[in-house]
């Protein structure tokens, strides 16, 4: 039977400051405190042994209500972080606030409950929490018998609330855009279509987003110039897209107090966004003068330090890469797998395979093609590549390049079919994807180097054409296919 870690990985996720708070709030409570050896046990281990505790401590009183000892320990150390980060967070300040406005109320502190009430609604404006804001609206409302509340300041109070609501509202409508988009992106990748531009068009005529006064919140406005980056970004138009980009930054930067105490980074995730638009752009001076300005943000958060450590490593993977210095980059591939592997179910899934399908384009410009169809064939049976069918598509294309160079023509028969099975099945047999289908179809059949070399040229000629169609261009985002031909054609001079 599988053991249940989650108390393990909650206590080796505190730090020092956090263990001795624990530890310093722990010995002011009375009672048994026999949970404090289950913190030492679990604590001392290195890896999860149920078992081993149980053994070592056998006599005393917490093996015997093991599983009740454990829970409750679980939930302590939940409660000691929560009050540990009481004081930086925004959400505690305001749920001690309306405790403090109830309590006042109870003890019949009207005057002292009215001035609460407008410090917490002050507050919770501040910083955009419209769910505790309305909350303490309606606490404001209540009829008292001693103070009766006039006709007007029931009309005022109603007004505040519909106000709120439509901005708790605009917040999600915008949220609603944003998750269609990105749903899209995830399924089809870059715009390859007349049916894709015309849905992301449809986006950027929404109203919502065609107008930034449409927006009643920071939150909103933030959330705005966020779909417009990624809009932009799938047309290919990175330019327009960093134009965007740099306005959500400058939003965050200047209104701080709305994106404070949230899960997701916000001014991180802006950072993120400009530094790969200016990879895109092979702008490598602006992605790593935005990376050290990244490194200056970091965080203390577990979350952010996984998401610190893997983005400087893969950073300098991916520039080398676009630098030309492919063996560099390959040198980088051992440490990047290592931080998978102590990060695992730490960094979001969009990270991870976008780390492992440039795993395979490195060991294939490296030409170290077993490792490149290793990486390849791992990748394609991840169990949640499917959240990126994206990647899927473009790697099959790259899976045959793979076997091209590995000469395993008997096989690239077999593969080629099932590759335009699936691109056909998916409506993703593009023109870059049927030349390239065609193109290594042939391949097997040459006889001569001539020939060899007429073929590469022809083909390097249709790809660059290709790069002027608005619909194509995007494609090479994912790999260099001309690059690859370049590269073929110089073995062959």
């Amino acid at each position: 039977m599988k053991q249940n870690s989650d108390l393990f990985d909650l206590i080796k996720s505190m730090d020092k400051n956090e263990k001795r708070y624990f530890k310093l709030s722990s010995e002011l409570q009375t009672g048994n405190k026999n949970y404090i050896e289950l913190f030492d046990a679990v604590d001392n281990q290195q890896v999860y042994d149920e078992i081993a505790i149980k053994k070592r401590y056998k006599n005393r009183k917490f093996v015997k209500q093991f599983a009740y000892t454990k829970n409750y320990l679980y939930w302590l150390v939940i409660s000691s972080l929560a009050n540990y980060r009481r004081n930086s967070s925004v959400d505690h300040k305001l749920h001690i606030m309306i405790m403090q406005c109830k309590i006042l109320f109870s003890k019949a502190l009207y005057s002292q409950y009215f001035r609460a009430i407008r410090r917490t609604k002050k507050l919770a404006l501040k910083y955009e929490r419209y769910g505790y804001y309305l909350q303490v609206l309606d606490m404001e409302k209540v009829i008292i018998k001693k103070q009766d509340i006039q006709t007007v300041k029931s009309a005022q109070i109603y007004e505040e609330a519909v106000n709120a609501l439509e901005s708790f509202r605009n917040i999600f409508e915008y949220a609603i855009i944003s998750s269609r988009l990105l749903s899209t992106f995830r399924t089809s990748g870059n715009r390859r279509s007349r049916r894709q531009d015309e849905f992301i068009n449809s986006i950027l005529d929404h109203p919502l987003i065609k107008d930034v006064n449409e927006t009643k919140s920071k939150r909103a406005k933030e959330a705005f110039y966020r779909i417009r980056e990624i809009a932009l970004g799938l047309k290919g138009d990175h330019s327009k897209a960093i134009i965007e980009m740099e306005q959500r930054l400058k939003t965050i930067k200047d209104f701080p107090e709305p994106f404070a105490d949230f899960i997701i980074d916000y001014k991180a995730d802006a950072l993120n966004s400009l530094f790969e638009a200016c990879m895109k752009q092979n702008n490598l001076s602006d992605a790593d003068k935005y990376l050290k300005i990244m490194n200056e943000h970091s965080s203390a958060d577990k979350a952010a330090e996984a998401d610190y450590h893997v983005t400087n490593v893969y950073a300098k993977f991916r520039i080398f890469i676009k630098k030309g210095e492919v063996s560099k980059a390959g040198r980088l591939i051992g440490e990047l797998e290592h931080l998978l592997r102590l990060y695992e179910d730490k960094l979001l899934i969009d990270t991870e395979l976008s780390i492992l399908f440039d795993f395979v384009k490195c060991r294939l410009l490296e030409k170290k093609y077993p490792a490149a169809l290793k990486a390849a064939n791992k990748l394609l049976m991840h169990p949640l590549l499917y959240v990126r069918a994206d990647y899927e598509s473009y790697l099959r294309v790259i899976i045959l390049i793979i076997h091209f160079e590995m000469k395993n023509y008997s096989l690239l028969k077999y593969l080629l079919v099932s590759t335009y099975r699936y691109l056909y099945k998916r409506e993703k047999l593009y023109k870059l994807e049927s030349y390239i289908l065609e193109f290594i179809r042939k391949l097997p059949e040459v006889k001569t180097g001539d020939d060899l070399n007429f073929m590469f040229t022809q083909f390097w000629k249709r790809l660059n054409e290709l790069k002027a169609d608005k619909y194509e261009k995007n494609a090479f985002e994912y790999f260099d296919f001309p690059a690859w031909v370049d590269g073929k054609l110089k073995e062959m001079a």
